[in-house]
């Protein structure tokens, strides 16, 4: 039942035009009628504000006035006054009402008029909206706060990022200056163990920063030129530690038809392979783990690569396969327990081929092994040099380059890499003492760090922009922060390139290579192996890139008497395990140096002594005639270094 208030306590005859109804059929929470200079509120509205009908106050206009919002009053008073005189053809407005405890309720009005002029008669239908404001309300604090935790993460991921790999630059660039020195073979197993764990460190570091440069949008694909066998062969050259430590055959094969030489991100590419090839030698115990590449489809001047990474180990349950490339996804706890991890690795690859415009699959049966599978599309690229000689040995044309580093650990580690690729360097301790060593000197690069104290990197090359005789001078950003701040970023800020920590020194010799005028030429050009069948090819000339013509040197002939006497030993040997652990020992010594056959026999031998528990007499006799053809294939390969 409704109820009329007004001064005189009756409802007018003409309350019930037409209008009225209209505005009855969209009254939710109440109504109010404005009649030349009467008014009259439904009983609802009433009560909705905390009042009854029995309150003196309902009869004057100020009160009602008064409980309007100081905020809305003005823009209410207006907005009804223009609608009566017909002024304006707004049917609705938003306003709020005090209630009688104190608080404001959000009310929205739609309103009516009746043509009598001069002053229409105005009707007004509430709708309390209340309960949608104060949501709103929440919403847009959370969404603030949400933003502030979103800022306060990057910047905590951004140190983060610079925190971890300021560390892991000191270890990893020392342990490779180490490795550069004369190191007897323990020595050198020693830091090679160093190398491996610290890379596996870099790489738990890289997928945690990476899920968050992907979510945040920082993350950038890459379009230059490289080649395929390059980057199939550095793999090989990454994981071969692995699979030799498990005695996993490990390969791969590239398609006659597929162009190698291309265009794209060869780091991520790289990324993708290095994830799934390390999870396939971690789940399997016995067999192989093969790369193969195809070619899916192409056109005049672009291909789309199917690869395949194939292995023989433990599979993949059904019913996981469908989350397997879910953040944090692994198989189960068990498998957690057994093979560790973080269940990032297969996400990571799924955006990073998603990014790259292709597509990831998986193909697993439980205990018959795992196939991934990826596709990526390539721009094709003119033919490149040979993609086995690789450049981490190559003659560099001199330069005189400036390297900006407060932190000494990372000054020692890229001074040493400079000094050894024959580079004359000179150290800035920050921007400031950068400014004054280019009013010195000439200088032909700068690896400029990023955070410094008194003058930063970024101001420092600002300056350094500012001179007339310096705009083109090659200023390379050196960080840690690739996480929230993208390489085009850091080149709108005046730098020329971007070199990464933990420092590598291949992007090193790639940087002094692209900005100098001078192209290098590599030491092993010109060497020729295909006459020694007994020497794995890529691996020692890999090698040799690493160590060196005199290391290698010094190495093979330590080979040459320790695996002598191994073989001695296997020979006069009888018992099985004794056998088992001997041809292990030359396994490892043999595989490290690219001794490709006598390493695959002593293998097979580590294999039948195990699994058959017998000693194989015709593997040993082999194993003997292996040695003897590889002496000579060494002599022939000491001769042409």
């Amino acid at each position: 039942m409704v109820f009329w208030r007004s001064q005189e306590s009756k409802t007018p005859d003409n309350i019930r035009q037409e209008w009225i109804l209209d505005g009855f059929r969209s009254c939710l929470d109440g109504f109010y009628v404005i009649q030349d200079d009467q008014f009259y509120i439904s009983e609802r509205l009433v009560n909705m504000l905390g009042y009854d009908m029995s309150d003196p106050n309902l009869f004057s206009a100020q009160w009602w006035e008064n409980l309007l919002h100081a905020d809305d009053r003005e823009r209410a008073l207006t907005y009804i006054q223009e609608r009566r005189e017909g002024k304006s053809n707004k049917r609705q407005i938003e306003y709020r009402l005090k209630h009688k405890q104190g608080h404001y309720l959000s009310l929205l009005i739609t309103s009516h008029v009746a043509d009598c002029q001069p002053l229409n008669n105005y009707l007004g239908t509430v709708v309390n909206i209340n309960s949608y404001r104060v949501l709103q309300d929440q919403l847009e604090r959370t969404i603030e706060e949400a933003e502030k935790a979103s800022q306060t993460k990057s910047k905590f991921i951004a140190s983060l990022n610079h925190e971890l790999r300021t560390p892991l630059n000191g270890v990893m660039g020392m342990a490779n200056l180490l490795m550069d020195t004369q190191l007897d073979e323990r020595q050198r197993q020693y830091v090679e163990t160093i190398l491996t764990s610290t890379n596996m460190l870099l790489t738990l570091v890289n997928d945690v920063l990476d899920v968050s440069k992907i979510a945040s949008g920082k993350l950038e694909i890459e379009k230059v030129e490289f080649n395929l066998i390059t980057i199939l062969s550095n793999t090989q050259n990454i994981l071969k530690s692995l699979t030799v430590s498990k005695g996993l055959d490990f390969s791969y094969e590239v398609a006659p038809d597929v162009p190698v030489n291309l265009i794209g991100d060869q780091v991520r590419l790289q990324q993708i392979l290095v994830n799934l090839i390390n999870n396939a030698i971690k789940f399997t115990d016995q067999g192989y783990v093969k790369v193969f590449v195809q070619l899916n489809s192409t056109d005049s001047d672009h291909v789309v690569l199917h690869f395949r990474v194939s292995d023989t180990g433990i599979g993949i349950p059904a019913e996981v396969i469908p989350k397997l490339f879910q953040d944090f996804t692994q198989a189960s706890a068990a498998t957690v327990r057994t093979y560790g991890g973080t269940g990032l690795g297969l996400s990571i690859c799924k955006k990073l081929v998603a990014l790259m415009g292709g597509d990831i699959g998986v193909q697993s049966s439980m205990d018959k092994g795992s196939t991934f599978w990826f596709t990526l599309p390539f721009p094709t690229a003119a033919a490149a040099s040979d993609p086995t000689l690789l450049d981490q040995n190559v003659n560099l044309p001199h330069l005189n380059v400036l390297v900006a580093e407060d932190n000494i650990i990372n000054q020692q580690v890229i001074q040493g890499i400079l000094q050894n690729l024959g580079q004359t360097v000179t150290i800035a301790k920050n921007g400031v003492d950068a400014l004054a060593r280019l009013d010195q000197d000439k200088f032909d690069l700068i690896f400029m760090d990023i955070n410094m104290p008194e003058m930063d990197g970024i101001v420092a090359t600002q300056k350094i922009r500012g001179l007339d005789d310096k705009k083109e001078l090659p200023v390379i950003a050196f960080t840690a922060d690739t996480m929230t701040t993208s390489k085009q970023e850091f080149m709108d800020m005046g730098f020329t390139d971007v070199a990464s920590k933990p420092i590598i020194k291949q992007e090193i010799i790639d940087i002094l290579t692209r900005y100098s005028s001078a192209k290098p030429t590599s030491d092993t050009a010109t060497l020729e192996l295909v006459d020694l069948p007994a020497i794995d090819h890529g691996y020692i000339k890999s090698l040799l890139n690493q160590l060196g013509s005199e290391s290698i040197k010094n190495l093979l002939q330590i080979y040459k008497v320790d695996a002598g006497e191994l073989i001695g030993m296997i020979e006069q040997e009888k018992d099985v395990q004794k056998t088992h652990n001997l041809a292990h020992t030359l396994a490892g010594m043999s595989e490290n140096l690219g001794i490709k056959e006598v390493g695959k026999t002593a293998r097979s031998i580590m294999i039948k002594t195990k699994q058959d528990n017998i000693r194989p007499e015709d593997l040993v006799s082999e194993l003997k005639v292996n040695f003897a053809n590889s002496l000579d294939n060494i002599d022939s390969f000491v001769a042409k270094l």
